[in-house]
């Protein structure tokens, strides 16, 4: 038997703990993260990891409290796919001043996210504001199919509180296309609420509404002018190519802003066909629910091995976590408090991960240890590398909280044979129920269950005696034990270490070969030990006892 120190054990446990821990804790993030993005995406870069790939409209929740969702345009296809299209202007029928909206329709969001749309300044928020980078892109049209795409490597949009200011990052390129530059750091500015940096209103005198400084280089939101047009500055212009104010009699043909997560947005000026929202939709839910239901088990099975890595509820749990030495370790249960309880782990016999709740044998004690009050038993006594009793609370909260646990009784006489009798589950019940004893099917070998009698019995001691016989069995036969009128095992009576003249109290199990044949015989060395009932038991034959 190889004997380990609390200390030592513990300070090997610990370290090999974190470790699988932190990485279960990684694993753990991330299928959290999975799992919500799937049945909740917040945008179309969460609809493409779910296996989304075809562009048109899909339905985001850009809040916690968002109930319904936002329909909105995902791009599948430009550059790897995921953009979420915040804004898109083209030529689909609406009038040159379709954009020309107050400070509530570019809050709130209008248009047709398969068509002409601006997404909504409250959803650009919401879509912004939780730290993870957006790119910005912007698709650029001309009247003869020519385009180019602009991209800033972030892109972030405040609350309504703060008018919706603009922070934008650096421009990724292509060089000399920085026209959204003059709006960084601006809040945005409709015709009915000015919040721009001149004394005029900007999105009055050019006919839009956007991140005005004084005034712009870019109007995305202009008017709808398709071409050239004589006006100053008033269509959908973006106007820093070559030198400054080249553009300004250029409306763009189609403008379009998508988002992509890793971060990004596109302001993606552009054209794109739109599929039909109920086709799309029925091909999210399906897969999304199926692959949650897949993340749910796993994360069940994680958060089990997260929590009985960090505090192992019985031997067994530090076997799964790479305990493989004898020994005593420290374990938690909903008796031992914070600091757990220091017990014995039988991690060789029969597979291992056993919790080792009794041991007898022969450690120098007096014959009479075991003979103890009812509190010295709820409490458990004794040295859990030596003799010892776990305690009766511990049994409870080792038996009901962790699924059918295996009950085996090893026995050794004086000549060092031994046998395993074991059942297939065994719980305690509470305090206030008397510590009674429930066993499950006999398992063998055949002829040695002695435990039959104390099946469904109360736990009795000299002082407290809740046997169902007349007399109190503790007292005759000096110990604490599961008696119902008295006895056929008494694990926990006197240490005689043999053949014994006096009757049946020393540490007996006495139905091998007929009734009352061993109780003159005190087993020198007996363990009794649990492990959850997943565990296949080796049944194999037995060496006789003599």
């Amino acid at each position: 038997m190889v004997l380990c120190t609390t200390g030592v054990t513990n300070a090997a446990t610990v370290p090999s703990s974190i470790v699988l821990a932190e990485e279960r804790v990684n694993e753990l993030v991330k299928i959290l993260s999975d799992i919500k993005k799937s049945i909740r995406p917040r945008n179309c870069a969460d609809h493409l990891h779910a296996g989304q790939t075809t562009s048109g409209l899909y339905n985001v929740f850009l809040r916690a409290d968002d109930i319904t969702g936002k329909l909105v345009y995902c791009d599948m296809e430009t550059d790897g796919g995921g953009w979420t299209v915040i804004q898109r202007r083209g030529q689909f029928g609406n009038s040159a001043y379709y954009f020309y909206r107050n400070w509530t329709e570019y809050a709130e969001g209008f248009g047709d996210p398969s068509k002409e749309c601006w997404i909504g300044n409250k959803a650009l928020h919401a879509l912004t504001e939780d730290g993870e980078g957006m790119e910005l892109r912007i698709l650029l049209k001309n009247d003869t199919g020519d385009s180019v795409s602009i991209e800033y490597d972030s892109f972030q949009v405040a609350s309504e509180d703060q008018h919706f200011k603009l922070q934008l990052g650096d421009l990724l390129g292509p060089p000399g296309w920085d026209a959204l530059r003059d709006g960084h750091n601006c809040a945005f500015t409709t015709f009915d609420q000015d919040h721009d940096n001149l004394p005029e209103n900007c999105a009055k005198t050019f006919r839009g509404a956007w991140w005005y400084n004084r005034c712009h280089a870019a109007n995305l939101n202009g008017l709808n002018m398709n071409g050239w047009h004589e006006s100053f500055a008033d269509g959908i212009e973006w106007s820093l190519r070559g030198t400054p104010g080249h553009l300004y009699h250029y409306s763009l043909k189609a403008a379009r802003a998508p988002e992509k997560m890793t971060g990004q947005i596109l302001l993606h000026l552009a054209l794109v066909a739109a599929s039909a929202t109920a086709v799309q939709s029925a091909a999210v839910v399906s897969p999304s629910i199926k692959q949650a239901e897949e993340h749910v088990r796993e994360l069940t099975r994680l958060l089990d091995n997260i929590k009985n890595t960090i505090q192992p509820r019985h031997c067994s749990d530090l076997l799964n976590a790479g305990q493989t030495k004898s020994g005593v370790y420290t374990i938690f249960h909903k008796s031992a408090g914070s600091s757990g309880q220091a017990v014995y782990c039988d991690m060789t016999t029969d597979g291992g991960g056993w919790t080792v709740i009794q041991r007898r044998g022969q450690f120098g004690n007096s014959v009479y240890h075991f003979y103890r009050n009812w509190t010295e038993y709820a409490k458990g006594f004794g040295d859990p590398s030596e003799e010892h009793w776990i305690g009766n609370n511990a049994l409870r909260a080792l038996t009901s909280d962790n699924g059918d646990m295996l009950l085996r009784v090893v026995l050794k006489n004086n000549t060092a044979d031994s046998a395993s009798v074991d059942y297939e589950s065994v719980s305690v019940g509470d305090e206030d129920n008397l510590y009674k004893l429930q066993v499950g099917k006999f398992l063998g070998p055949e002829g040695w269950d002695a435990m039959v009698h104390s099946n469904g019995q109360n736990f009795s001691t000299y002082d407290r005696d809740n046997d169902s016989g007349p007399a109190n069995c503790a007292v005759l036969y000096r110990g604490g034990w599961w008696y119902s009128q008295c006895h056929a095992a008494n694990l926990n009576g006197l240490n005689l270490n043999g053949p014994h003249d006096s009757y049946a109290d020393g540490i007996e199990w006495s139905v091998r070969d007929g009734p009352a044949r061993l109780y003159h015989y005190s087993y020198p060395v007996v363990e009794m030990m649990i492990r959850p009932a997943t565990s296949t038991l080796d049944r194999r034959s037995l060496p006789p006892l003599s």
